[in-house]
């Protein structure tokens, strides 16, 4: 919990404290009418929708014309603007924008943020629900920087420029809308902060999250690049992180690269040294420990996305691993008081960390940017035994895993964190001999058959993931994107070599079933899931005609998705009404969910073709294979012109 301060009010009290008409709630607050003004009407770029948008063959990787203009009105905003003047402390030292005009625009975006009251709930919810998964955030730190925002903030009445806010808070408000944004897609609908804003509606909580991101977005071209600081670092990351939920990956790229310079600038790929002071007390030196600990942790994160953009997503790589000197970070948990916990011996919860899925993901990023650098996952590569020994790494590292619980409940939330961990570990693992063997299958039965059953065990671990998160992680990208890849490569390789009848094809049957289902769920607010759930009915409905050599279709098994009887994966949690409707109670009205399934029956889609056919099993084994390339080429709507 953030730390309490005397002056906050209790929710209940903010309906009647924000009618009161008094300067400074006028001057800096964000007013309940504000929020519901920002929730009722229509965000003002209308190209964006509150639901999830048609990728239009994008598969959530497509730039958006509001992303770039940002992106150019910041270079131009940095470019305009004369060197900033700071103290050489780096710490305390006060940056003054150039512009009064800057200076206003910052203190009018700053005032349209919640009061803290609201913010601390979101807050709340972000660091209980969503952050074990983005790992941007610590939350020592990040309270440390929101008190010290919360001491500063009410200082900036009356002054016209913003030299009275330490440089190092300068992004800090951008930043907040960023969290504030992600934080809104997992907050329930029933939860009274959801009730005091009236955000109870999926479409109300999707525009007032696009607003906030992009009130962040806009501060951070008042604020510009000159001096940057890790909180810069983390806007950057936590706003690629809401495109990438939104459907919108290849911002979120242009983000990542913004990111990692601003980390370079830093110094943060070059391992730091303890200052060298005789007279340094043992609790600054466990403070600089630690902090060293949480800034190697971040450009970890840093790097395993650039792993995982170059490697899955067919982006170039935008780190050297040779420009890195740092110490890679430990598995363990962070200390609540880090100037009395001794460094690495945090205790952990359950048989790893809460940090063990960020670290696995560091450990496979630095196989995969020696793959790419090699070139190992393109087709055609000159020695296939280096593809084996990078398989057998990366093995090694998953069968080192903890054995994974089962039968978890969400209210055991250490247990219930530890073991969505453990499963982001095996997608993570095996997305990455997926994507090593893609490329070779075409030439080598070796990698074809291993890449068959990394997409099975990617595909069984998104579904347990999906049983154990629940509804409100329907938008987040982790839980679409690897179901949408494997489910494609899975689809389309079996349709090209089908299998015998036997214990593979029935589990490829139910695994593609169940992805479907998934999909479909999903798909009302997750755009790349109603993508992918178009081109894998597709996929499934060609995959079971004779091909032109007269093999037998792939699987009869598809049939079952029309049956009644067909069991639902819905979470648990609203497992029941679910299945109360699919088996055709007639005392309950269905839900967007409902109808959800309902469209998941519908296989009208024009059929392929022979020549349809070669051409999906060699995109998807091709050099510079992508989703979204291969989404906007093979999902052609119904009754479309051929």
């Amino acid at each position: 919990m953030l730390p309490a301060e005397a002056e906050v009010q209790p929710l209940s009290s903010l309906r009647c404290m924000y009618r009161a008409e008094h300067p400074y709630e006028m001057r800096l607050p964000w007013s309940i009418q504000t929020a519901r003004e920002a929730v009722l009407s229509p965000p003002a770029d209308a190209s964006i929708e509150s639901t999830p948008i048609p990728l239009q063959g994008e598969a959530g990787y497509a730039a958006y014309h509001d992303d770039e203009a940002l992106r150019t009105a910041n270079g131009q905003l940095a470019r305009s603007r004369p060197p900033v003047l700071a103290s050489n402390n780096s710490i305390v030292g006060s940056l003054v924008l150039s512009s009064a005009v800057a200076d206003d625009k910052y203190l009018e975006l700053v005032a349209q943020l919640p009061p803290d009251a609201i913010a601390r709930e979101f807050l709340d919810t972000y660091f209980d629900r969503a952050n074990w998964y983005f790992g941007i955030l610590e939350r020592y730190y990040f309270d440390e920087a929101y008190t010290a925002w919360q001491t500063h903030r009410p200082l900036l009445v009356g002054h016209s420029g913003l030299e009275i806010l330490p440089r190092n808070l300068l992004h800090f408000p951008a930043l907040l809308f960023q969290i504030l944004a992600v934080a809104l897609e997992f907050v329930e609908p029933d939860q009274p902060v959801a009730k005091l804003i009236e955000v109870q509606t999926l479409a109300a909580r999707s525009r007032l999250s696009h607003r906030w991101s992009q009130k962040g977005a806009e501060l951070m071209t008042y604020c510009g690049f000159e001096n940057p600081s890790i909180l810069a670092v983390q806007h950057e990351l936590m706003r690629a992180s809401w495109l990438k939920n939104s459907g919108r990956g290849r911002s979120a790229w242009h983000l990542l690269g913004s990111a990692i310079r601003l980390a370079q600038e830093l110094g943060l790929h070059i391992q730091s040294h303890p200052p060298q002071s005789t007279g340094l007390s043992v609790e600054r030196s466990l403070e600089w420990l630690w902090h060293d600990e949480f800034t190697r942790r971040l450009w970890a994160k840093l790097f395993s996305w650039d792993s995982h953009m170059a490697m899955s997503l067919g982006r170039p790589l935008l780190i050297r691993s040779d420009d890195c000197s740092i110490r890679p970070p430990l598995d363990c948990d962070f200390p609540s008081n880090p100037s009395a916990t001794v460094h690495g011996m945090t205790s952990s919860h359950g048989q790893h960390s809460l940090y063990s899925a960020h670290y696995f993901q560091y450990a496979v990023a630095q196989k995969g940017h020696e793959v790419v650098s090699v070139g190992a996952h393109k087709p055609g590569f000159h020695d296939y035994s280096v593809v084996r020994f990078f398989d057998s790494q990366v093995s090694s590292l998953m069968n080192s895993l903890p054995s994974l619980r089962h039968g978890v409940a969400q209210d055991d939330a250490k247990t219930y964190r530890s073991t969505a961990s453990h499963l982001h570990m095996l997608i993570v693992g095996h997305s990455f001999l997926l994507n090593l063997h893609r490329a070779h299958s075409a030439t080598h039965k070796a990698s074809r058959e291993a890449a068959i059953q990394a997409a099975l065990n990617i595909l069984d671990a998104q579904q347990q993931l999906f049983d154990l998160l629940g509804n409100a992680h329907y938008k987040t990208f982790m839980l679409s994107y690897y179901s949408v890849d494997a489910g494609i490569y899975l689809a389309v390789t079996t349709a090209k070599y089908p299998m015998p009848n036997g214990q593979t094809a029935r589990q490829t049957d139910v695994a593609l079933q169940q992805t479907i289902q998934r999909l479909s769920w999903m798909s009302s607010r997750n755009a790349l899931a109603q993508a992918g759930l178009q081109i894998l009915r597709r996929c499934l409905r060609f995959s079971e005609q004779p091909t032109r050599n007269e093999s037998p279709p792939r699987s009869h098994h598809f049939s079952a998705l029309a049956e009644e009887d067909m069991p639902s994966v819905q979470p648990a949690s609203i497992r029941g009404d679910a299945c109360a409707t699919l088996l055709g109670d007639p005392s309950r009205t269905p839900t967007y969910a409902d109808q959800s399934y309902v469209g998941l029956l519908d296989v009208s889609a024009p059929d392929f073709d022979d020549q349809d056919w070669d051409r999906m099993f060699a995109a998807i084994t091709d050099a510079n294979y992508t989703m979204d390339t291969f989404i906007g080429e093979f999902s052609e709507p119904p009754n479309s012109p051929r």
